[in-house]
């Protein structure tokens, strides 16, 4: 049996492997803005505000920065413990359907 941090590991090593276009907001731990006049990326910590705020908000917010500012690129961390969490909980029920 593999430790959960091995577990943890190799999710991280799929998801970095996958073209990140269009992520759940559930999913997203940090985006990284690229301004046009700034070559340094601001930071939105997701996973923190979640703990806070509903997605709906967070998706809101997230939108009205990217109305309103000059972004020229966007880059995405995803929250891999909530990928891995729902990616198992959807396995298990595949799998209890097929038993």
């Amino acid at each position: 049996m593999i430790s959960d941090q091995e577990h943890l590991r190799e999710w991280e090593e799929l998801i970095d492997a996958a073209d990140k276009t269009n992520i759940p907001m559930q999913f997203i731990g940090r985006i990284f803005v690229y301004l046009e006049d700034n070559p340094e990326p601001e930071t939105i910590n997701i996973t923190k505000l979640k703990q806070d705020h509903d997605l709906e908000h967070l998706e809101n917010e997230v939108n009205n920065i990217l109305k309103t500012r000059r972004v020229r690129a966007l880059d995405f961390a995803l929250d891999v413990d909530a990928v891995a969490t729902a990616a198992q909980e959807h396995t298990e029920k595949i799998l209890h359907k097929i038993k």
